[in-house]
């Protein structure tokens, strides 16, 4: 995972964690328990090898290296790093795969997913799932 650095304190959901329901940051999220719900991050989202996500997600921009079962919505750049395992359709801006990644869905991107993507966010938070 890359190094961090920003001065706002960013959210952890650690290793051996596990939460039930939907999750909604408007700052930064690290991820490396599971989350069996919905998640939006109106910042960037760092996910751990050991992550797992059930659920739909959305982020400004997104790191990950772990599993998510769920489709993916991305305004900026979607990073999978070769650990990474993605079940789901992509709704994103930029992406970049490292070899040995695996994803599995269909793909949508540029700039017309930008805007959708910022109607998306708009929505009443509580109404997120598709």
């Amino acid at each position: 995972m890359a190094n961090y650095e920003h001065n706002e304190q960013i959210n952890i959901i650690s290793k051996g964690t596990s939460i039930k329901g939907d999750v909604v940051s408007d700052g930064d999220m690290q991820v490396d328990g599971t989350i069996d719900g919905n998640l939006v991050v109106r910042g960037k989202l760092f996910m751990g090898e050991n992550g797992y996500i059930n659920g739909t997600v959305a982020s400004q921009n997104a790191e990950l290296a772990g599993r998510i079962d769920g489709n993916i919505k991305v305004t900026g750049l979607l990073s999978l790093l070769k650990t990474s395992i993605i079940n789901g359709d992509l709704v994103i801006s930029q992406l970049s795969i490292e070899p040995g990644a695996q994803f599995s869905g269909h793909c949508s991107m540029g700039n017309e997913q930008r805007a959708e993507q910022n109607a998306y966010y708009e929505k009443d938070e509580t109404q997120y799932t598709e």
